[in-house]
């Protein structure tokens, strides 16, 4: 094991490696995390204002990086849960 990530809240999404050297995921509480994959050290945090509990997807589109990301989990036992989800994406800087 290289490295461990504590939230402050719960992390369901899942974890997404890039071939940057890039690690994504992200929190119940809505923020949306860049990691080294060397260190773990946090690049980027983002909240997105809503939880976030499933997948981090990274793709090529224009010849740009992109993150996408499925925000407004729907969840009667989570505080915080949405009536309405979105897709939120990202473009990273060369």
């Amino acid at each position: 094991m290289r490295w461990k990530f504590a939230g402050t809240r719960p992390v369901l999404a899942g974890v997404t490696p890039t071939a940057s050297g890039l690690v994504f995921t992200a929190d119940l509480g809505g923020n949306l995390y860049a990691f080294w994959s060397d260190d773990g050290r946090v690049l980027w945090r983002q909240d997105v204002g809503q939880s976030i509990g499933g997948g981090v997807v990274s793709y090529l589109a224009g010849g740009k990086q992109r993150i996408g990301v499925a925000v407004g989990m729907r969840s009667p036992i989570w505080p915080g849960g949405s009536a309405a989800s979105r897709i939120v994406v990202f473009g990273l800087r060369q």
